[in-house]
């Protein structure tokens, strides 16, 4: 079925054959316009606004990255790969549409020859072709899409659709008793992608339902967007996510803490204490975080979020005071530069960086020598000063785009207080506005609704208070207004009735928890400006 939107205006499209179509049903030319319908309109379907996005961007790549190759691959009840444009298209239809591995090898096997440069009028030229069908293989298409990515590093995959899933793998409209194994398709999609350094965005057209709550989660576990858009908007939506400049993949990201520090527990940072039956930590155990990124572009950034462990502060230096405090770090992975930002004084860092094809050396290196300064010599890191520091190491491992692995090492001290004025100077009201997106969405996509508006309301009372200049107020307003907007919708959500749809979130909130996840979306709304 073929949906339009009405833009006010004349508009003449490319590739347009409404006219066409028109003239031939309409023999006698006869005035078919209703008693006072409006007349200075355009009937824009959704598909004409992907078709005008996608030739957009094509436009543009070819203007920027000539050797560039680009694929279109297009759903419907089948699957149909159109390549560059170039050849002769492919379908996949039958029971492939049913095999996981059998999608995945069918775009392995599917070769690109062509950039952008030479082909991008044949490939305007079969976009302009395409027309609205019935079913929708969108779990399909997405394997071929990650198979033929997968010879690419550092390919990115749009996905754009106007309906949910409803044929082949990953189906999101059979029973809900299926629905947890049919979403589980793209759970698996995801993590493949980002083993082999393929990132995945999602783009829905408003008006429908997609089951933004399945699908986000290619965008999400390899770095790419989400969003939901009006169909007129698309283009816009489309630029944002191409022109995203690539700057290395299989980026690896280690924090490391001084050993009166602890990381919570939430599904991106993996940290692993080795602890015994009884609870009690054994003598390797480990004093960093790992975050695997993926790729990261220039635009990548994440948080993390460590609280103290007060016991084994005091058992190492009785002069440090309990305290019930939580330090974020922002770490843009892209730029290999962190930016550290903790509820205590002034910073001193040194930075190192360290380049290699021998990886595993390198990092045997340098965890080793953390591990031994924070484990086997924390006094002498406390006691060098007057004032007391900790020690603090961020180790970036990630791929250049010349193929060469990388190291990068950055360590920092943190003067540590228990005055509460003197952590409060300190407050990046953007780091912290941003981790606190993340830290409300996680809580939220797992349930804990009160948790995450919890978290909110907590945040925004210290954002507020601590305001420094106009950049900061507008940065904490537009934070406010999109939180209340999360909060309502969240709540509006914990207080709906059980369903028997299998869509077990509304695609505006599971769109607004993957929006609050993405750091690099979330800045926008804070200045530039960092205090570290």
């Amino acid at each position: 079925m073929c949906v339009t939107t009405e833009i006010a205006g004349k508009f003449k499209l490319k590739g347009d054959r409404t006219n066409q179509l028109a003239a031939s049903l309409n023999t006698e030319g006869f005035n078919q316009l209703l008693p006072n319908q409006r007349r200075n309109t355009t009937y824009v379907s959704r598909l004409q606004c992907v078709q005008a996005a996608i030739e957009s961007q094509l436009d543009n790549l070819k203007k920027e990255y000539p050797n560039y190759k680009v694929g279109l691959v297009c759903f419907n009840g089948d699957v149909v790969i159109i390549g560059d444009g170039t050849k002769e298209k492919v379908i996949v239809t039958g029971d492939k549409l049913n095999n996981y591995e059998t999608l995945i090898n069918i775009g392995r096997e599917y070769n690109i020859e062509n950039s952008i440069l030479t082909c991008e009028e044949s490939l305007v030229q079969k976009l302009r072709l395409l027309e609205e069908t019935g079913p929708t293989a969108l779990g399909p298409a997405v394997a071929v899409c990650v198979g033929m990515a997968g010879k690419y590093p550092g390919s990115k995959i749009v996905v754009a659709t106007d309906g949910l899933a409803n044929t082949g793998i990953g189906c999101l409209d059979d029973h809900p008793s299926l629905l947890d194994q049919n979403t589980a398709v793209y759970t698996s999609l995801s993590q493949l992608a980002k083993q082999q350094g393929t990132t995945i965005s999602v783009i829905g057209i408003k008006g429908t339902t997609i089951n933004m709550d399945a699908l986000g989660v290619l965008a999400d576990t390899t770095g790419g967007h989400v969003d939901i858009v009006d169909p007129e908007n698309i283009t816009t939506n489309f630029g944002s996510i191409v022109d995203s400049k690539l700057v290395a993949t299989n980026v690896v990201v280690k924090l490391f803490l001084h050993k009166g520090f602890t990381f919570p527990l939430d599904g991106d940072w993996v940290y692993d204490r080795n602890t015994t039956n009884t609870g009690e930590k054994s003598e390797k155990h480990k004093l960093y975080a790992t975050r695997t990124i993926g790729n990261a572009f220039v635009d990548t950034e994440i948080t993390a979020e460590f609280t103290e462990a007060p016991t084994e502060v005091e058992s190492r230096n009785n002069s440090l005071q309990r305290q019930n405090v939580t330090t974020t770090t922002s770490s843009t992975a892209v730029e290999t530069t962190t930016t550290t930002t903790t509820t205590s004084t002034t910073v001193a860092s040194t930075t190192t960086t360290t380049t290699t094809r021998n990886e595993n050396e390198v990092k045997q290196t340098n965890d080793e020598k953390m591990e031994d300064q924070i484990l086997n010599k924390p006094e002498e890191i406390v006691n060098k000063s007057e004032k007391k520091e900790l020690p603090f190491q961020v180790q970036i491992t990630y791929t250049a785009l010349s193929g060469m692995i990388c190291t990068r090492v950055i360590t920092r001290t943190k003067e540590v207080t228990s005055v509460a004025a003197e952590v409060e100077k300190e407050v990046d009201v953007s780091v912290l506005g941003m981790h606190a997106n993340y830290v409300s969405a996680l809580k939220a996509q797992a349930g804990d609704i009160s948790g995450a508006i919890q978290t909110t309301e907590t945040v925004s009372v210290l954002l507020r208070e601590n305001i420094e200049d106009d950049a900061d107020s507008s940065g904490v307003q537009a934070w406010e207004a999109s939180t209340v907007q999360f909060n309502n919708e969240a709540r509006a959500h914990s207080m709906a009735p059980p369903s028997a749809s299998p869509t077990p979130k509304n695609d505006s909130y599971s769109n607004r928890i993957y929006g609050r996840k993405n750091c690099a979306k979330n800045k926008a709304q804070f200045s530039n400006k960092r205090k570290y």
